[in-house]
């Protein structure tokens, strides 16, 4: 999901192929990351103060998190 290319190199691949998918509620994600971070001590969660601050930071990381891009 995070590569644009991907549908369609696995329809070339595999074009008979039946895919599910589970997506996560993209809040809860980030969150579950969140505390692992902070659990782990590992991981960029550590620069932020609090989870409503990593929230706001539009970096990379944290939009990809996400399934749609407005």
């Amino acid at each position: 999901m995070y590569n644009e290319k991907a549908a369609n190199r696995i329809k070339e691949l595999f074009p008979n192929a039946k895919i599910i998918i589970c997506l996560r509620n993209p809040t809860e994600k980030l969150f579950s990351l969140y505390r692992y971070g902070i659990t782990s001590g590992i991981g960029s969660t550590l620069i932020y103060n609090s989870f409503e601050e990593m929230l706001k930071d539009k970096s990379k990381r944290i939009c990809k998190n996400f399934y749609y891009k407005k």
